[in-house]
């Protein structure tokens, strides 16, 4: 977005590739090696190379020949506290190196060879030259400046030095008047013009857009020179502060517009309206700051990698971590609960549309949302059907037929993709846009007003419309009912209190065509009448029926929100794996440090290689702990709602006779077995049933798929088929197996007395027939290897930018291979896992 950025960067790459930070010249028999670089805040950082003088000579000499306050930073290299004069994010000044090397020479050097990275003006004697490297995905060229001094009077001129960008902070006032109060102006105008009208709720659909566009136009149109100059210029001293100022200025405005945009269109009429204006301000500003504040953080860093190298390469880590954080948070405030359904009517027929539009759907989720008019449906890009549960509270099976055919539709169409790419093709083309225009001599208060913003959401707005009108005439070529279609968008319209129709320029910039309009397309493709088509608008119930049938919610959520639902599992897994990843590179970090201690510098490398299986055993281990805590932490809210009988054992139970992983985990629901004396019973959040024991079969113990911390677990055979279960907050070793199978067995041989009295049973077992997924080992080893990468790549980062890289701890520099060599001899069983019979 702005060359400070893509130099950072490219600098960045250079650092992670192992590019030469020195570059002496060809001839390269330099008695003493100087290396010089300016940094923006006024700052010269100095090595000596090829020259041996003590270091107290050395400080002497530089203080005396540059009158700086000279700070060693390690070995021969140090810096030149504030030698030139900064302009906050530029630097305009003279670098006279003539003492310097005078000195050096005076001192016993009779060769100087002076490399200055800098750029400006140099004087009589410089050389440039230019150091061409390459990286993964990108060449890059590095400019320099040379100068030997061979002779007692060649000496080099003073080198005019001009770098960055000067701080215009009167720049930012155009793009943070504009996006700090244009949202909220135009909201406001857009509710009076509601009001006058009758229509209060019927500005809240130009939402979505007018945030998008004041997003986009703000990451376009600002400049992060001038907000990095800005934050310098409130805490110059401290750049890990100045990269936190930069990061609120950078986020502060578009969040500030989202807020007073979501205060001014959502009108309170109830309770109830007053609920969902404050849930809609939460939800907006997470899914904004998901992405904007990591985005920042990574753009202000890049900026920042002049002044301070290490936190510049730290923000990109940073900026990672803050994404899947904010991310998280999001999808947290978004639903209260997600609920895999892998069974019944309604997953059922999902699939069966699925596989009539030749659409790949991999799952269905139910979303538990805190207020009824949040009633939706979507399918996302990993192929997975989302419905709200007051969706399928409120429309008949007709109608959430129609809206389920209508996300396969969009799943069919790689609408979802289209979306993505054209999100992040804006990113690559308006920074070069502006240049454009300016090329083409249009006036620089033109190019602050959003033109290239409105061109993407009209642009946007119009494919986004063709697609609902795509997947509207999709959804009733599957269902064969377009009164349906009509019947579930008047439906939607009633939920949500959305306004029926729309026109002008007001239906041009919105992601979907009017509900009128959708409805009339569908009667003229499917030939019904406009006055019947009309009719189910104003009214659903006129194409209901008499008795309009409902899809039944899964047992677990008929009554309550669940406990042990997808989304607990997925916020445990997401906090597991970042837990122990760090968690891993700690252990081998304290590995780095023992070994010396242990055996020696020369012996120590091997040991440490020869502990990476040890720290992938800890990890392991590790995980199983992380994940029987979280079950354990659900005992006793799963026990205040089941109401568990005495002498009760808490197990995870698996439908069928399979001991294998469902969505991540080995258990499907989570409750309580109870041994009475004629039965087995099982009663959890999704099944609750009874076993009589002369119907039992057999108990036996069986492992799960291969891996060094294999799974064992009881399979409970009766006559009308089988389940499993196992302790999932004790362990999951085979002596934990052999011990939960000891105690039923006893119970069915009538050897051991009964832990409950008898009570009347549940019924028999109904359990779904759960489909298995077995992703592709090719899939499966790039999913590995992708995420060893990443935790190669963020180890070290950090540790280059945390750990001083000297004879003491330069076994350190071995723990980011080590990392990722841990983690793959971790997961290495799980590529050879046979498909189970």
């Amino acid at each position: 977005m702005r060359m400070g950025i893509v130099r950072g960067a490219l600098v960045a790459v250079a650092l992670l590739a192992g590019a030469p930070a020195q570059t002496p010249a060809e001839s390269g028999d330099s008695d003493a090696g100087l290396y010089i670089t300016p940094k923006l805040n006024g700052d010269v950082e100095i090595s000596l190379s090829d020259f041996e003088i003590p270091d107290k000579r050395l400080v002497a000499i530089v203080r005396e020949s540059l009158a700086c306050d000279w700070r060693f930073t390690g070995g021969m290299i140090g810096v030149c506290r504030k030698l030139l004069p900064s302009g906050i994010t530029s630097l305009d000044g003279h670098l006279a190196l003539a003492p310097l090397v005078s000195a050096l020479r005076g001192a016993g050097a009779t060769w100087v060879e002076v490399t200055l990275y800098a750029q400006g003006e140099p004087g009589p004697g410089w050389k440039k030259e230019t150091y061409k490297g390459k990286a993964p995905l990108v060449h890059y060229e590095r400019a320099y400046y040379t100068f030997i001094s061979e002779k007692d009077g060649e000496l080099p001129s003073p080198f005019h030095i001009r770098m960055g960008e000067a701080w215009h902070p009167a720049r930012l006032a155009a793009p943070f008047g504009l996006v700090l109060f244009g949202p909220a102006l135009l909201a406001f105008y857009l509710r009076r013009r509601g009001e006058r009208t009758g229509n209060r709720g019927g500005p809240v659909v130009w939402l979505n857009w007018i945030l998008l566009a004041a997003w986009l136009y703000w990451m376009s149109a600002v400049s992060l020179t001038d907000v990095a100059g800005f934050s310098l210029w409130l805490h110059a001293s401290n750049a890990a502060l100045s990269l936190a100022i930069g990061v609120a200025v950078f986020a502060v405005p578009p969040l500030a517009a989202a807020a007073s945009c979501v205060l001014i269109l959502m009108v309170e009429t109830d309770e109830e309206s007053r609920l969902a204006r404050g849930r809609m301000l939460k939800r907006l500003l997470a899914q904004e700051a998901a992405l904007i504040v990591p985005l920042g953080t990574f753009y202000v860093g890049a900026e920042l990698f002049e002044y301070d190298r290490t936190v510049g390469m730290t923000s990109l880590p940073l900026a990672f971590v803050l994404f899947r954080v904010l991310n998280w948070t999001s999808g947290r405030l978004g639903a209260s609960t997600i609920w895999s359904i892998t069974g019944g009517e309604l997953h059922d027929r999902v699939f069966a549309i699925a596989v009539a539009a030749g659409a790949k759907v991999k799952g269905v989720c139910l979303l538990s949302t805190r207020l009824a008019q949040e009633a939706n449906a979507y399918a996302t890009s990993g192929g997975q059907v989302m419905v709200t549960r007051g969706l399928v509270e409120r429309l008949t099976k007709r109608e959430l037929d129609a809206v389920v055919a209508h996300e396969v539709g969009h799943l069919r169409g790689g609408h979802v993709g289209v979306k993505v790419l054209m999100f992040w093709a804006y990113f690559l083309i308006a920074p070069w846009s502006h240049s454009a225009l300016a090329r083409l001599g249009v006036p620089a208060w033109v190019l602050q007003f959003p033109i290239v913003t409105i061109a993407y959401v009209l642009v946007t707005a119009q494919i986004s419309q063709r697609h609902e009108f795509s997947a509207d005439t999709r959804s009733v070529q599957l269902t064969g009912d377009p009164e349906a279609m009509i019947a579930s968008l008047a439906r939607l319209t009633r939920i949500t209190r959305s306004p029926v129709s729309w026109g002008g320029f007001q239906g041009s910039i919105l992601s979907h065509p009017s509900m009128k309009t959708r409805v009339l397309a569908i009667a003229d493709r499917f030939h019904l009448p406009h006055e019947r088509a009309l009719a189910i608008l104003d009214d659903p119930d006129v194409a209901a029926g008499e008795s309009p049938e409902h899809y039944a919610l899964p047992a677990a959520l008929q009554n309550a929100d669940p406990i042990y639902s997808s989304s607990a599992r997925a916020s445990h897994i997401f906090w597991a794996s970042w837990g122990t990843r760090v968690a891993l590179v700690l252990m081998l970090a304290g590995m780095a440090v023992a070994a010396p201690k242990v055996t020696g510098q020369i012996r120590s490398v091997g040991l440490f290689l020869a502990c990476i299986p040890l720290a992938a055993w800890l990890y392991l281990r590790l995980a199983n702990w992380w994940d029987r805590q979280f079950k354990a932490s659900l005992r006793g809210k799963i026990a205040l709602r089941v109401q568990p009988g005495p002498g009760a054992i808490f197990v995870g139970l698996l439908p069928g006779a399979r001991v294998y992983p469902i969505g991540g985990s080995y258990d499907w629901d989570l409750g309580f077995a109870t041994l009475s004396p004629d039965w087995l019973s099982y009663r959890g959040e999704q099944a609750q049933f009874s076993v009589a024991r002369s119907a039992v079969s057999a108990i036996e113990v069986a492992h799960g798929p291969m891996a060094w911390d294999r799974t064992f677990a009881v399979v409970v055979r009766h006559t009308g088929g089988a389940f499993v279960l196992r302790r999932s907050d004790t362990g999951i070793s085979l002596r934990q197996a052999r011990k939960l199978a000891a105690k039923l067995t006893a119970w069915w041989q009538g050897t051991a007395p009964a832990e409950a009295i008898e009570q009347a049973p549940y019924p028999p077992p109904s359990l779904p027939d759960l489909a298995l997924v077995f992703p592709a080992r090719i899939k499966l080893a790039m999913g590995f290897v992708w995420k060893a990468g990443g935790l190669f790549v963020g180890t070290l980062i950090i540790l280059a930018t945390t750990v001083p890289m000297n004879g003491s701890t330069m076994m350190f520099s071995l723990v980011p291979f080590a990392a990722p060599m841990a983690f793959l001899v971790a997961v290495a069983p799980l590529l050879f896992r046979r498909r189970p019979v």
